[in-house]
């Protein structure tokens, strides 16, 4: 495990612990939804045979695994993740199944800067949880090597997701609860972004 930013520590507890035993509890119902997303983005923007590949909050590492089989066997994924748990299943789930080209690594991208560069980054809903953006996508940019792609799924604003938004007005009203959530907890719609570098 390479270093964890202190305003991190507290959220790697967190996906160390209650929140990896929630997302095992209900892995079966979010996974694939989420699963679904990222593979639209994938679609929009994938890899190339034989990339070198980062997945960004890779959690169980089946997206990993996906992005490696897309890179074949002259290319390879890497996956990170905060939590070690995530990285320890991600890691026996990959060897049980047989996928070759592919690692995982427990890090805070926040305060780590690779060694190596990646032709391909990924993330699936990862890089929304950044406690400080600027020096994790820092990092992000200098681990694209010349050419590179990004891609990146995340939330929109709720306003901009009628399955969520319309059911949360129907609902507040009746809500004991006047709290406000932020905009950023919004429903799910694919954000994929292309970036080449020089």
């Amino acid at each position: 495990m390479t270093e964890v930013a202190a305003e991190n520590l507290e959220a790697q507890e967190a996906w160390d612990g209650v929140l990896f035993d929630r997302f095992l509890l209900y892995r079966d119902l979010v996974v694939p939804a989420l699963a679904a997303l990222g593979e639209k983005g994938i679609r929009r923007c994938p890899p190339e045979p034989g990339d070198s590949i980062l997945d960004v909050g890779c959690g169980f590492g089946d997206s990993t695994q996906d992005l490696a089989r897309l890179s074949g066997p002259s290319g390879s994924a890497l996956g990170v993740d905060i939590a070690p748990r995530f990285i320890e299943r991600a890691q026996a789930e990959a060897a049980e199944a047989g996928v070759e080209n592919v690692r995982f690594e427990a890090c805070d991208l926040q305060a780590t800067e690779f060694e190596e560069t990646f032709d391909y980054v990924y993330s699936r809903f990862g890089t929304m949880f950044f406690d400080n953006p600027v020096p994790a996508f820092r990092n992000v940019r200098r681990a694209i090597a010349p050419g590179g792609r990004l891609c990146i799924v995340v939330w929109r604003r709720r306003e901009d997701n009628p399955w969520l938004y319309v059911a949360e007005n129907v609902v507040k009203p009746g809500s004991r609860s006047p709290r406000r959530r932020t905009s950023h907890a919004a429903g799910p719609a694919p954000s994929p972004r292309k970036m080449r570098t020089p």
